[in-house]
């Protein structure tokens, strides 16, 4: 109840004061209202959406197993973008070509150029356009730069010359990463013809030396004589077998067959225990030899390979050292708008006004608050009789 009486006295008190509290109320709205309508300048936007870079290096596609290094590309990289155009240096020369210093009156300030570039960063800017940033890592699709200025004309060159810069400087960038990219290539180039070189006088030398011009066909080869002997050998035994059968141990002929044996042996023997090169290998350093050949082989090809490769991409790193054509791509370009961008007018009114009037109410709920509870109080009079006494001593 006694919460309800009061509610109600401060509720009387501003009625008592309506006269001045719409007074003011008016008076305030009618100072926002010139201040929205006449005062702050209006702003004017200019927009332009352009595609990054798409990737041109393609050697990361070929041969990925290979140890051939990092081949750097000559692609911007996304985030890259965003940091260039709000670079000091890009926004110094759209400040100075544009005379941004005198407009926002920082000619005597000794830190010009960092407070207009500080002012120049609310009215242009860059904003990614992302795809799948909820559950999972985003992906920039696209990019939108936004300018803003009191002019519809000044707005839509800005625009078109801030666009110019990063465009330019992009340029620079990839040129000078294609250059880059060129030297570390002709170096990979020059070292991977070398050890071709290397690996072929090696592989002669190999085949020289062990008698290994076709290890395949030469193993296959030696298998098949090995074979043939080792038939005959059987042969051999079922005639011996034979003869023994119808004559005595000591006949001739079987004596002519062992001795035959004997030889077919010795020769199997040398097929399989040789060392020394020869058209057939032996058969227990066949497998070296064909491992050592085919691995010869195989790093001969890849490295034919890979110098192909690195060919193309030479090539490729020449081409874009040589190409000054942008490698941005626009999507939306920009126009001079017709209508102001902001001031929204009745939301600046309401953020004067409203904020006025709570603070008109608080005052005269806490003069009401004084007459009811503290002017009358004991213990205030005595605090005025004490402040006075002091004051009157002092003087």
């Amino acid at each position: 109840m006694e919460n309800k009486q009061i509610l109600l006295n401060y509720l009387i008190s501003i009625t008592r004061r309506i006269k001045v509290v719409t007074f003011l109320f008016f008076f305030i709205s009618i100072l926002s209202f010139i201040y929205a309508f006449f005062i702050i300048e209006k702003q004017y936007r200019s927009q332009i959406t352009f595609l990054p870079p798409i990737d041109s290096n393609v050697m990361s596609n070929f041969l990925p197993l290979f140890k051939m290094g990092m081949v750097s590309g000559t692609t911007i990289d996304p985030q890259q973008i965003v940091d260039i155009y709000e670079s000091k240096e890009l926004r110094k020369q759209v400040i100075e070509k544009y005379n941004l210093i005198k407009r926002f009156k920082l000619e005597k300030n000794p830190d010009k150029f960092e407070k207009a570039i500080d002012r120049l960063t609310k009215e242009m800017m860059i904003e990614k356009n992302e795809i799948g940033a909820f559950g999972g890592l985003s992906k920039i699709v696209s990019f939108t730069i936004s300018v803003m200025y009191p002019s519809r004309d000044t707005c839509f060159e800005m625009a078109q010359y801030s666009y110019s810069l990063l465009d330019q400087k992009i340029r620079e960038i990839s040129i000078e990463s294609a250059k880059r990219e060129k030297l570390y290539i002709e170096k990979q180039l020059i070292k991977r013809e070398k050890k071709l070189d290397s690996l072929q006088k090696n592989f002669t030398e190999f085949q020289i030396k062990n008698k290994a011009f076709n290890i395949s066909e030469q193993i296959q080869m030696a298998i098949r004589n090995y074979g043939l002997i080792k038939g005959e050998i059987i042969s051999n035994n079922i005639k011996i077998g034979s003869l023994e059968s119808d004559f005595n141990k000591n006949f001739y002929e079987v004596e002519r067959y062992r001795e035959l044996n004997r030889v077919l042996n010795r020769q199997l023997v040398d097929f399989e225990k040789k060392t020394k090169p020869d058209i057939f290998p032996g058969l227990e350093i066949a497998p070296e030899l064909f491992i050592t050949y085919t691995e010869f082989l195989t790093d001969i090809e890849t490295h034919k390979q890979l110098i192909v490769f690195l060919g193309q991409q030479l090539e490729q790193s020449m081409l874009n050292e040589e190409r000054n054509v942008s490698s941005l791509h626009i999507i939306d370009s920009p126009y001079k708008p017709e209508y102001k961008f902001k001031p929204k007018r009745i939301f600046i009114m309401a953020k004067i006004i409203l904020p006025s009037l709570f603070f008109i109410l608080l005052i005269i709920i806490l003069q009401e608050y004084y007459l009811l509870n503290i002017k009358n109080s004991d213990s205030y009079t005595r605090f005025l009789h004490v402040f006075r006494s002091t004051v009157t001593k002092k003087r």
